[in-house]
C-alpha cells in the first residue's frame, strides 16, 4: 500500500465537512508515512465542504476541472486553480485535472478521434446530433503547461478513453513535460 486516495464527491458545508475532517485526520494518523490524496470540485459552494484544516493532511489535492456545465473549459481550469490557491492550498499540492471524455454524453476521446482525426485539434464536436465538449490536443498541452508553471502537476480521467496513437492526449501531456525538463 502506497497510500489512500479519498474521492468523496463532495463533502458539503456543515456536518459533512466536519465528518470529512475527522475521516481525513484518522487516515493521516493511520498512515503517517503514506501518500494521502483527495479529489475536489473545481470551485464554488461545493468546494466550501473542504475545510482549510484538511489541506495540511493531504499530500496531493486533485482538482477535477471537468464535469458540470463547463466540462473541461479553460475558464473552468483557470477558475479552479485560482479558487484553491486563494483558499490557501499550496500550489505544489494542487494537481489539475483534465478529461479524456466528452460531456454531455461521455463519449470517449478515443472514439471522437477515430471518427474524425481532425477533432483532435478541437474542443467540441457534434456527436449523434448533440454538441460534445471535450479537450483536444492544443487545450491539453496548454493546461499541462499551466499545471507545470502554477501547480504541482496534472492528472486525467480516465486512461482507457484515450487514443492509442499519435492523437493520444497522454502523449500530448508527455511532450509538454519532456520539453519542460
Amino acid at each position: 500500500l502506497d497510500g489512500v486516495d479519498m474521492d468523496w464527491e463532495y463533502p458539503l458545508p456543515g456536518d459533512s465537512a466536519q465528518n470529512f475532517v475527522l475521516l481525513s485526520q484518522e487516515l493521516r494518523a493511520a498512515f503517517p508515512d503514506k501518500e494521502l490524496t483527495t479529489a475536489v470540485v473545481s470551485y464554488g459552494a461545493t468546494g466550501e465542504g473542504m475545510l482549510p484544516e484538511t489541506f495540511a493532511l493531504y499530500d496531493t489535492i486533485n482538482v477535477m476541472t471537468y464535469d458540470g456545465a463547463e466540462h473541461g473549459t479553460m475558464q473552468q481550469f483557470n477558475d479552479g486553480l485560482a479558487y484553491w490557491l486563494e483558499r490557501g492550498v499550496p500550489a505544489k499540492k494542487l494537481v489539475m485535472g483534465v478529461p479524456f471524455y466528452s460531456r454531455p454524453s461521455e463519449v470517449p476521446y478515443r472514439k471522437i478521434v477515430e471518427a474524425d482525426p481532425e477533432s483532435a485539434q478541437l474542443d467540441g464536436v457534434e456527436w449523434n446530433g448533440v454538441l460534445q465538449a471535450y479537450n483536444g490536443i492544443p487545450t491539453i498541452q496548454e493546461k499541462t503547461r499551466l499545471s507545470l508553471e502554477n501547480a504541482g502537476g496534472i492528472m486525467f480521467w480516465v486512461l482507457d478513453q484515450d487514443a492509442h496513437d499519435d492523437l493520444s492526449l497522454l502523449k500530448a501531456i508527455d511532450e509538454v513535460v519532456t520539453q519542460a525538463q
